[in-house]
C-alpha cells in the first residue's frame, strides 16, 4: 500500500512536469544538428544500447556525421566526460559508465556522457559539429528538443503498467503517443500492440547472439565444435539475466553456473576471486560474458590468464525486421 501512495505522488510529478512542456510553459533548448532520442518509458533493460548501435551504423551509411551522447548512468564523475572522439578511448568504465563505452568500442563516432543531456548536446555541438546527435535513454529529458522520438515498448512494461516504485513504469503508459517511432521486441504479441497509434510508424526489432569472441582479441572465435567440447562459467551484471541465459542456450552454449551481480555492477578483486574460487572447484577453465561486462571485467584479464582461464564475451546483434525501409527514410530526411 505504501509503495502505490508514492507511486501516486509520483505520478503527480511527472504529470504536472509533461503538461508544463506540453503547453511550451517550459523552455526547450534547440540544436543545429538533428537529434534523435532513443528510449522508453520504463526502468531497465528494455534494450536501447543494442538499438543506439545499430541506428548509428545506419547513419554512418548515409554519410551523416554523428555523436552519440547519455548520462552514463552509474558513472563515478560529475559533468562531462568525452568517452571517445570516434577514433580514440579516452576514458574507463567507471569514469564514463559501462554502457556508454560500449557503445563507444562498438562505433566509430564521438561519444559523450553526462548526467546533464543538453548540456551533453551543447558540447557535442561545440566539439564535433555533428549533422545527427543520438540521445540514448532520452524519452523522458524533454527540456532537449529532438526531431525524432523513437520510443521501445517492451513486454514487461505492458505486463506491469504501475508507475515508480511499485512497478517499472517511469510515466504513463499513454505517454507512449509523444513517440514518433515505437520499437518493439519479436516476442511481444501483437494483441499488445494496441498501445500503437495509426501515426506512430512501429518497427520490429530481433536481437541475434553471434558466436562468443576472446574477450582480448575479437578475431578469436569460437565455432560450434569448439562449443560443443567446452563447458563455461557464466558471469553478468545485467537488468534481464535470463536473456543472456536464454542466447547461450540457443548457440547450445554449456555453462556449469550462471553468476549474477546487479545491473551496472562495477567488478572489485573479491568479486574475481570469487569467480576464480567457482571455476577451480569445478575445474573449469572457460568464462563467457555479455559485451557490457566485458568492458569492466577487460582490467582483470590477466588474472584469469594467469590462473589458466580464459575470458570468451558472447556478441549480440540488431537486426530490424519489420519497418527498417520506412526508418531509413525518416533517418535520410
Amino acid at each position: 500500500m505504501f509503495l502505490k501512495i508514492l507511486s501516486h505522488i509520483y505520478g503527480c510529478f511527472v504529470d504536472s512536469r509533461n503538461k508544463k512542456f506540453d503547453n511550451q510553459k517550459s523552455n526547450t533548448i534547440k540544436c543545429r544538428a538533428q537529434v534523435i532520442s532513443i528510449g522508453n518509458i520504463s526502468a531497465g533493460g528494455s534494450g536501447k544500447t543494442p538499438l543506439t548501435i545499430a541506428l548509428t551504423e545506419e547513419l554512418l551509411k548515409l554519410g551523416k556525421k554523428t555523436v552519440v551522447i547519455g548520462r552514463g548512468y552509474k558513472k563515478k564523475t560529475k559533468g562531462a566526460v568525452v568517452v571517445s572522439d570516434g577514433q580514440t578511448i579516452r576514458t574507463n568504465p567507471l569514469e564514463c559508465g559501462d554502457e556508454m563505452l560500449q557503445i563507444a568500442l562498438a562505433v566509430p563516432v564521438p561519444v559523450i556522457a553526462h548526467e546533464d543531456k543538453s548540456e551533453a548536446a551543447m558540447l557535442a555541438e561545440n566539439m564535433f559539429s555533428p549533422d545527427v546527435i543520438i540521445v540514448d535513454d532520452g524519452f523522458q529529458h524533454r527540456r532537449l528538443y529532438r526531431n525524432l522520438d523513437i520510443v521501445i515498448l517492451d513486454k514487461d512494461t505492458i505486463n506491469n503498467p504501475f508507475l515508480l516504485p511499485y512497478g517499472r513504469l517511469r510515466e504513463r503508459l499513454e505517454n507512449i503517443n509523444r513517440a514518433d517511432v515505437v520499437a518493439v521486441y519479436d516476442d511481444l504479441p501483437d494483441d499488445l500492440l494496441k498501445f500503437v497509434s495509426e501515426k506512430q510508424l512501429l518497427i520490429k526489432l530481433k536481437l541475434i547472439a553471434e558466436l562468443p569472441y576472446l574477450a582480448d582479441d575479437k578475431d578469436v572465435r569460437l565455432n560450434n565444435k569448439l562449443i560443443e567440447g567446452k563447458t563455461f562459467f557464466a558471469i553478468s551484471s545485467i537488468a534481464k539475466p535470463q536473456k543472456f541465459e536464454q542466447s547461450l542456450i540457443e548457440l547450445n552454449i554449456n555453462y556449469s553456473e550462471h553468476l549474477k551481480f546487479r545491473d551496472h555492477h562495477f567488478y572489485k578483486e573479491d568479486d574475481i576471486k570469487k569467480i576464480l574460487a567457482n571455476c577451480n572447484k569445478q575445474k573449469i577453465k572457460s568464462l563467457i560474458t555479455t559485451e557490457k561486462d566485458s568492458v569492466k571485467l577487460k582490467q582483470f584479464l590477466k588474472i584469469f590468464k594467469d590462473n589458466n582461464i580464459e575470458c570468451f564475451v558472447l556478441p549480440v546483434r540488431l537486426e530490424i525486421i519489420e519497418g527498417k525501409q520506412d526508418l531509413l527514410e525518416k533517418l535520410n530526411q
